[in-house]
């Protein structure tokens, strides 16, 4: 979209920025206007063999501490492998979306959200160096949005797409 004369832009183009102010509902697509779409395209595009798993409910919440344990360090040790070029974007202000694919819809209020914990915190920990493990995603740098797409039979995976801001 060019820049163009404010007077010359109808309501909902001259609210184009401030839909990404107050943070945008789905990261696909940005309305900006009636007559206007705008899709949005990722910088980049990680698709990664990781399991992202209900840890709140199920049969993984009462799982031995152990056991889980493994499971995140697991995780984090593949992200840490996959997502050695993400570090490109260290201390750029960007949007991740974190991607569950998998047979099984989580809730998305709830669940999602928190089954990202261990992969949001390892991304964080690439992106944000010199902070304590952890410490990184709280970081006003990254906003964070979340998706899930229900995959093939036995398919689970987890895309992260980079967006700028």
């Amino acid at each position: 979209m060019t820049k163009q004369n404010p007077d010359q832009l109808c309501e909902g183009c001259r609210n184009f920025d401030k839909q990404f102010e107050n943070g945008l509902n789905r990261l696909d697509t940005l309305t900006v206007c009636d007559h206007e779409e705008i899709e949005l395209k990722p910088l980049k595009n990680y698709n990664l063999p990781i399991e992202i798993v209900n840890e709140a409910a199920g049969k993984y919440a009462n799982q031995h501490w152990r056991i889980k344990s493994a499971r995140h360090k697991k995780q984090q040790k593949l992200i840490q492998l996959l997502l050695k070029d993400i570090s490109i974007y260290a201390n750029q202000a960007i949007t991740i979306k974190l991607i569950r694919i998998s047979p099984r819809m989580l809730d998305h209020e709830d669940n999602l959200p928190y089954s990202f914990k261990w992969a949001k915190d390892s991304i964080a920990d690439l992106l944000v160096p010199g902070l304590k493990a952890g410490m990184a995603d709280g970081s006003k740098l990254i906003k964070w949005d979340y998706g899930q797409e229900k995959g093939m039979p036995k398919e689970k995976a987890l895309r992260v797409e980079v967006y700028e801001r």
